[in-house]
């Protein structure tokens, strides 16, 4: 019955197989991977037909489609984008989208983000400005835009102007879902105004 059990192969021939097996696997997944972000935008986006392919020289932010289901797509395409270090792409995408229709939060909110994520004064300011924008056509995004807005008050060395924005949004909701994600943002601008 033991014979059952014990494992006959010598140990570096297991080891040598299992170092196989798994260089074979991430083989694949490489070859998988290695998908075009054009192809990507394509798989995303849908195909709308001959007309939307228009070849080689496209941009990898090309048209946006019109359909709401599409927009999530797309924000979600243009923070692929940006996680994949081509931020450009995803902003260029998104600012594409907000032309297409202005009056989307979502798509304000997903560009402020974006822009956020910078150091570029000039951009933390514009993104300041979106969450405003954001807030105006979608008023279920004001939380998370105040918090936001507070980070890049501070990012921009206004962390006064941070406390008070926090401050302000939990006195007009005090029983606030996020309320726990404020009061460490206020924590941490309080330690870093004592500190300084």
């Amino acid at each position: 019955m033991h014979l059952f059990l014990r494992d006959r192969r010598p140990r570096w021939l297991s080891a040598l197989l299992g170092s196989a097996a798994v260089l074979a696997a991430l083989a694949v997944a490489l070859a998988w991977l290695r998908i075009d972000l054009p192809e990507l935008h394509d798989v995303v986006a849908g195909w709308n037909g001959p007309e939307a392919q228009s070849g080689a020289d496209a941009s990898p932010a090309g048209d946006a489609p019109a359909g709401s289901a599409d927009i999530g797509s797309q924000i979600a395409l243009a923070r692929t984008y940006a996680e994949l270090g081509q931020r450009a792409d995803g902003l260029q995408l998104l600012e594409r989208l907000a032309l297409q229709h202005p009056q989307d939060g979502e798509i304000a909110f997903a560009r402020a983000s974006l822009l956020g994520q910078g150091s570029d004064p000039n951009e933390l300011e514009t993104a300041y400005d979106l969450y405003d924008v954001a807030v105006a056509h979608s008023p279920r995004l004001g939380t998370l835009a105040r918090l936001h807005q507070g980070v890049i008050r501070a990012r921009l060395g206004d962390a006064d102007g941070a406390l008070r924005i926090w401050r302000q949004q939990l006195a007009l909701q005090p029983e606030e879902p996020y309320r726990s994600l404020f009061e460490e943002a206020i924590a941490r601008a309080g330690v870093t105004l004592s500190d300084g």
